[in-house]
């Protein structure tokens, strides 16, 4: 099949496809927000809300990663959140969290001590 231009169509990869799904699931979500449907913050927390963790979690399920990376593990409410969801649904991915203050780093990785994918670094 050639295109009008002459090219061949571009074959959608599955993990393009993946980032696709993702993508419109992204702005779905932004779209229920912006019409009246905020998220609530988890525990009041202010790192992470029900509707990042959600969108975080479609797209872990869609591309099922080998290595998940969070940058700024902070107080480490989220992280433990999606170690936890690693350590169920895709006991296979490694979780690495990258902070800036050596003292959080060491706070996170002493509270996910058993989990041996787990890896803070700063």
């Amino acid at each position: 099949m050639v295109m009008s231009d002459g090219k061949k169509p571009r074959r959608i990869t599955r993990r393009r496809s993946a980032t696709m799904n993702i993508v419109k699931r992204i702005r779905q979500k932004l779209s229920e927000a912006r019409h009246g449907k905020p998220d609530r913050v988890i525990r009041n927390q202010g790192a992470i809300s029900e509707g990042d963790y959600e969108m975080i979690r479609l797209g872990i399920d869609e591309v099922r990663p080998r290595t998940f990376i969070e940058l700024g593990t902070g107080e480490g409410y989220s992280t433990e959140m999606i170690s936890q969801y690693l350590e169920t649904h895709h006991p296979e991915c490694e979780f690495w969290t990258v902070e800036i203050d050596r003292a959080l780093a060491e706070a996170a990785q002493a509270r996910q001590k058993d989990r041996p994918k787990f890896h803070a670094v700063w």
